[in-house]
């Protein structure tokens, strides 16, 4: 009875109802669908959609979402391999999977909803290796475009909705295991040509974006349909470039067959988001920004991007060195036939489109930090906007693009090397200090310093591309790395001269103050210059040059002082980058290393802290170490500080550097060092240990706690490491040791007491307990 069926689910929902109520409605319905899953799912799907149905009995919107949840439920969380067996033996299956279809696209109107149950059918193709396609879907996208009669009336929201099932089966393409090569390649191949008629939907309704004079024609649905559908040939083609030497693929269609079913494709790709860029611009309202529409509208520019990249990077994974004269003569006599992937990307897409999804991306970077667009001043383009999140995951995806073109040689002759000034402007707004950066960089020195300690730790880690700004810098490094043969070597000198006026330019050398230009563009010069450390080094005539030194030495250590605070911070980042710089004044140098001792002093913690990373880097260059010994006491002093106020991995290291090079000295104080350290490794341990078991009672932390408890386990690590340097120094000095004792036994009884900190163990064994007892 489904009054009955929602008076169960109102009671799981209900929260007036007592807890033990709720509990036994839940367990009612997790045993109905394990005792018999295709009957209780069925049931479900029925009371999701029994109000859009014209007999059926309407039920409150919020217990359809109970009961699609109870659906996802089953299989997200509840069914066992067993169970889904168990559903696959029913003979109901074959009705429960029209149900579900048919159900689904019931819902198209209801989409909260819908997503509950499309999440539950997703798994289910992943888990029961569902053939949807072949199951029915095939013939019902067909249907929505079999006539121009039912390609007018058919409703977006339901051709959205059967692509969005078919994006849960796309998706599972990479799981070779799910459907196998057999399935998968007739089904990808097949989506090239049925997919088409549906993005032409909005054009038989008069909503075509190529024929409209304003992008705000263009409707939610729209867009969210074609982003879905940039989703499904993105999965199809990144598996069929994937399947490049399969016989299976080269026995189901020819390459230039499989060109030109791809062909309209990247014509509706690289026409799709231009065309609407332009009527945006021509249009001059603005409005636009913002709306749900224009979200919709950048996630599938994101997936233009996205396919852009993919195609570049098969292009350039496929692309063969010239053969010797030796191998030469063998191929001559049998040339093999170009396999269909190649075919594709070699002889369609880089001729034709490569550069004009290049343009693309130039003209969408520079559209979204375009200062008249977005209203803003230098340095706070739509980057610094309230919609930057909308636009940064495309912009990096088109950065990437760029990237992957450098490493092509067509495209980097023709797009890359003659426009490299040009490159390098369009990325070098995405380089300089924004809005945002200031939440990261202005934090309260005594409230904020944990989140800037963890600001500095990422500045001095480049290996990452999470953010814009840090593809858009790996992008202009890659230009000057000429790792190919075709790459100019110029290019990487230009850049440096270009740079070295800029960062030459608006500072009083005596002050350290700037006197002209914008300080938020110097914020990207010195970034870059500091990301550019590496190809430096590797060029001994830039390097060991005086021209490095004297830029260092006359404009970036003089902003260490700047009256712009984020200024200097990052020129206290570039003297870190730049620590094994072989400088040919001694006296230059050691009064850099002096000049940075007294930042120890300044009245800004957060400046302190910078300096003690910068610090550790001149702590492992043997150079440095006399030099340091004139500021031992302040270093020691401010890390010792700043223990009981963050946990980072540097000031540790800096501590065992210290204790390592500088034992003998530090003696005196070493045991009033030691029970500082273990004191702030016993409040490391405590975090840990309540994190670990908040997550065990259920509790999971966000990516910004998870992020701390990283940062806290490397600090963890880092402090017992140099404990252990510590108890090294005391080698010859036993007594001093003997007074540790006490304090060391803290966190390695800890270790020993509490299982969450069990990983912590190996490196307590061998770096403290081991040296103490040979010692003592």
């Amino acid at each position: 009875d489904v009054y009955k069926r929602q008076s169960i689910l109102n009671r799981a929902w209900n929260p007036e109802f007592a807890k033990d109520v709720q509990i036994a409605a839940t367990e009612e319905i997790k045993t109905a669908l394990l005792e018999n899953p295709c009957g209780s799912i069925g049931v479900l799907i029925e009371l999701c959609i029994a109000d859009c149905t014209p007999n059926g009995h309407p039920i409150p919107d919020h217990l359809a979402f109970v009961a699609a949840s109870q659906v996802r439920n089953y299989f997200v969380h509840i069914a066992e391999p067993d169970n889904i067996k168990l559903l696959l033996a029913s003979p109901d299956f074959a009705n429960l999977q029209k149900l579900i279809i048919d159900g689904l696209l019931k819902m198209h109107t209801r989409p909260v909803i819908k997503r509950q149950v499309l999440s539950a059918v997703w798994h289910l193709i992943q888990d029961a290796r569902w053939d949807l396609y072949n199951g029915g879907l095939q013939h019902l996208l067909k249907d929505c475009t079999s006539s121009p009669e039912s390609m007018a009336t058919c409703p977006l929201t339901y051709a959205e909705t059967l692509v969005e099932i078919l994006v849960g089966m796309t998706r599972t393409f990479h799981i070779s295991t799910v459907l196998g090569s057999k399935v998968i390649i007739p089904i990808a191949v097949d989506i090239l040509t049925t997919l088409p008629p549906l993005l032409q939907l909005c054009t038989a309704q008069g909503r075509t974006p190529i024929n409209s004079d304003r992008p705000d024609s263009l409707t939610k649905a729209h867009l969210h349909l074609v982003h879905q559908a940039f989703k499904v040939f993105e999965d199809c083609m990144e598996y069929l470039l994937k399947e490049n030497n399969s016989g299976l693929l080269a026995n189901t269609i020819a390459p230039e067959e499989l060109a030109a079913r791809t062909e309209p494709w990247f014509e509706y790709l690289v026409e799709f988001p231009s065309t609407i860029l332009d009527q945006f611009m021509k249009s001059g309202d603005y409005s636009f920004l913002g709306t749900d529409e224009y979200a919709a509208f950048t996630k599938g520019v994101k997936r233009v991007a996205c396919i852009a990249f993919n195609m570049l990077t098969h292009i350039h994974q496929t692309t063969q060195s010239e053969p010797t004269k030796k191998k030469k003569s063998k191929l001559a006599s049998a040339a093999p036939k170009q396999k269909a992937g190649s075919f594709l990307a070699h002889q369609l897409y880089l001729p034709r489109f490569a550069e004009r999804f290049h343009a693309l991306s130039l003209k969408w970077i520079g559209f979204c930090t375009n200062k008249e667009v977005m209203g803003s001043s230098v340095g706070e383009s739509i980057l610094a906007d309230a919609t930057r999140k909308t636009h940064g995951k495309s912009m990096q995806w088109f950065v990437r693009n760029i990237k992957m073109a450098n490493m092509v040689e067509p495209m980097y002759k023709s797009c890359i090397a003659p426009n490299f000034m040009d490159l390098i402007g369009l990325l070098f707004n995405t380089l300089c200090y924004t809005e945002e950066d200031a939440a990261h960089y202005e934090v309260d020195q005594y409230e904020d310093l944990q989140e800037f300690s963890m600001l500095v730790t990422e500045e001095t880690m480049p290996e990452g591309e999470f953010s814009l700004r840090q593809s858009a810098t790996k992008c202009i490094v890659a230009f000057t790395i000429a790792s190919r043969p075709f790459h100019d070597q110029s290019l990487f000198y230009k850049l440096m001269e270009v740079m070295g006026q800029n960062i030459s330019s608006g500072v009083d050398q005596s002050t350290g103050h700037e006197v002209s230009g914008d300080p938020r563009l110097m914020f990207g010069y010195l970034h870059l210059l500091a990301q550019l450390k590496r190809e430096v080094k590797k060029r001994s005539d830039v390097w060991s040059g005086q021209h490095l030194e004297n830029l260092l030495l006359n404009y970036v250590v003089p902003r260490v002082n700047s009256n712009c605070f984020f200024l200097r911070i990052k020129s206290i980042l570039v003297l870190h980058f730049y620590a094994r710089l072989p400088w040919s004044s001694e006296d230059n140098f050691r009064n850099m290393i002096h000049g940075l001792g007294g930042l120890l002093q300044d009245d800004d913690a957060r400046v302190r802290l910078t300096t003690i990373d910068c610090l550790v880097e001149y702590l492992s260059v043997k150079r440095a170490r006399p030099y340091l010994k004139d500021i031992l006491v302040p270093l020691v002093n401010e890390c010792m500080a700043m223990m009981d106020r963050v946990d980072t991995a540097f000031i540790p290291a800096c501590l065992n550097y210290l204790a390592e090079h500088f034992g003998y000295e530090l003696l005196p104080v070493l045991s009033s060092m030691n029970a500082k350290i273990c004191k702030a490794c016993m409040a490391t341990f405590f975090d840990i240990n309540a994190a670990e078991n908040m997550m065990s009672e259920g509790n999971v932390p966000n990516d910004d706690e998870m992020l701390k408890l990283e940062h806290k386990s490397l600090s963890a690590i880092s402090t017992l490491k140099a404990l252990y340097e510590m108890v090294v120094c005391c080698e010859h000095a036993p007594d001093v040791l003997r007074t540790m004792v006490p304090d060391l036994l803290g966190p390695v009884k800890a270790i020993l007491e509490q299982e969450t900190l069990l990983p912590f163990m190996a490196v307590s064994y061998t770096h403290l307990t081991l040296p103490t007892k040979r010692i003592v």
